[in-house]
């Protein structure tokens, strides 16, 4: 009688083969040290999604990405990113409760940001230079000021790095894509965002199967598609 392996405990990831916000949970299990699996969805498995596997997850609110930690089906992805810190290395999100709000803050921020600058990405169909810049402008004086609060500091909260920094690495690359001079601008951003690149666990989530390269989807008019 052949022996059958024991079903996988590794938290299951699922989402878009595209880096998107997938990415930002790949980079939190990355932060954190701690493997997962991970079913990626192809533009040909868009059927497959819809009909079979969305419907199939016993969670209220199904979308992609979605996650399964043991008993626990959550999607919505910034929820799922603090839940990976928060379960597997908790001073990620501060150290104390006053840091916590801080971490918070600062991370509600990037997300609110994220999301705001990925949607014209698919709905400017004609993304001129102009147009770009003007995708960015709205923000100008909150990341002016973020960026003179991390003048005088090497991360969010000074010396110890945590997931708003993370999550910053990721939504200053899409400000990148946007319109690369204006989000070099502010050099401060910039330079925690490369400083994240240079941290061993990131360099191995680079090089790692979980990494990819295009950061929007096939349809997005602004894209790093090749």
């Amino acid at each position: 009688m052949e022996s059958q392996s024991a079903p996988s405990t590794k938290p299951l990831l699922g989402y878009w083969h595209i880096r998107g916000y997938g990415a930002y949970i790949k980079l939190a299990f990355a932060a954190v040290g701690v493997d997962f699996d991970y079913v990626p969805y192809y533009e040909s498995d868009e059927a497959k999604w819809f009909q079979t596997d969305k419907p199939s997850l016993s969670m209220t609110l199904p979308n992609l990405p979605y996650l399964r930690d043991g008993d626990l089906e959550i999607s919505e992805h910034d929820a799922i990113y603090r839940h990976v810190f928060r379960k597997y290395k908790p001073e990620l999100l501060g150290k104390t409760i006053n840091d916590q709000a801080q971490v918070d803050q600062f991370l509600t921020y990037w997300v609110k940001l994220n999301s705001a600058l990925r949607t014209p990405c698919y709905t400017q169909s004609d993304p001129t230079e102009d147009n770009r810049k003007a995708i960015i402008e709205p923000f100008r004086a909150t990341l002016d000021r973020l960026d003179a609060r991390l003048a005088t500091r090497k991360y969010h909260m000074g010396d110890d790095l945590t997931a708003a920094d993370i999550y910053l690495y990721e939504t200053f690359e899409v400000l990148k894509l946007i319109h690369e001079s204006t989000a070099n601008g502010w050099l401060n951003i910039k330079r925690v965002g490369e400083s994240i690149e240079t941290l061993g666990w990131f360099e191995s989530y680079k090089k790692s199967q979980y990494y990819a390269e295009q950061i929007n989807g096939d349809e997005a008019h602004i894209n790093n598609r090749k």
